[in-house]
């Protein structure tokens, strides 16, 4: 019988999709994050190294693994050989485990959305923010508030949901991130933290640091999670696998970049301020002392 699975509607299709699924907080939070705790440009420099060369690989395998079978990660895994369906299994899990964060970090947000647009006052956002956590109820709802509109798209199918859905949603975070990084920019002592994202020091580069630039490559790709293996299974049989995975690769870097030039500058200013003078580079590897 023949398989009648749908298939991308075009390549920017597939391509904007995929990096939706590559590019979130592990972009926009972790890598500053995690940038910002191992030595800054040097952790940049072998990060963007690791990112092209080593996670190619996998990524490649993922999507071609979907593109050869026609299924979802379970019937794929278990086509090649039965004694794989085990690994099949163990994608949506890791997923669902690593979704049931994403779906309450999607509550929070909705929360300060619905505060922005009522134009609400917050004075100390630490403060504010310990208080909203602490509720038994509201975050809740919020949460499930989230996770129904990831429903709702998911169930309109591949081209009325997942793929008009990010051929908006994609193009409009890359405009904000924009938007604010020109803000970010003009603020004073910027310079300070875009000294301390493209200036490597060397004395930083160590085996954990290393590592974390690894981990961080693998995380913020979406490698091992089903997610860009079912994405490949509606891929066209004639389609070039190679230079889409470097499209997705370079798309989910620069969001991750874009990130870490909308976050510096900020924090070096913040420090400038609190300090009323223009500081040093700051120990940003001191968890208690980051501003993101």
């Amino acid at each position: 019988m023949e398989n009648k699975r749908p298939v991308w509607t075009s390549k920017y299709a597939f391509i904007v999709t995929a990096v939706g699924s590559a590019v979130g907080l592990g972009n926009i939070w972790r890598f500053p994050y995690v940038m910002g705790q191992n030595g800054g440009a040097i952790f940049l420099a072998v990060y963007i190294l690791l990112i092209s060369t080593i996670c190619f690989i996998p990524l490649m395998n993922e999507l071609y693994i979907g593109k050869l079978t026609k299924k979802e990660c379970v019937g794929a895994y278990e086509s090649i050989n039965p004694k794989f369906k085990f690994f099949g299994i163990l994608n949506p899990v890791t997923g669902i485990l690593i979704a049931a964060f994403y779906f309450i970090v999607g509550g929070w947000i909705i929360n300060y959305i619905c505060k922005s647009f009522v134009n609400a006052q917050i004075v100390d956002y630490g403060e504010y923010f310990s208080s909203f956590i602490q509720q038994p109820f509201y975050p809740c709802v919020l949460t499930l508030a989230f996770l129904f509109i990831c429903i709702f798209f998911a169930a309109r199918g591949l081209k009325n949901g997942i793929e008009k859905a990010n051929k908006f949603l994609m193009p409009l975070l890359a405009v904000i991130l924009v938007f604010l990084v020109i803000v970010s920019l003009n603020l004073p002592n910027a310079s300070a933290g875009l000294e301390y994202m493209f200036k490597p020091d060397f004395s930083k580069l160590n085996s954990h640091m290393v590592l974390a630039a690894l981990g961080q490559a693998f995380f913020t790709l979406s490698i091992g999670m089903g997610a860009l293996l079912t994405y490949g299974s509606y891929i066209e049989e004639d389609k070039n696998l190679t230079k889409s995975v470097y499209t997705i690769i370079l798309s989910d870097t620069a969001f991750a970049l874009l990130a870490g030039i909308m976050i510096f500058p900020a924090v070096f200013f913040l420090k400038s301020r609190r300090n009323g003078l223009r500081p040093e580079v700051p120990e940003l590897h001191e968890k208690k002392r980051l501003c993101f």
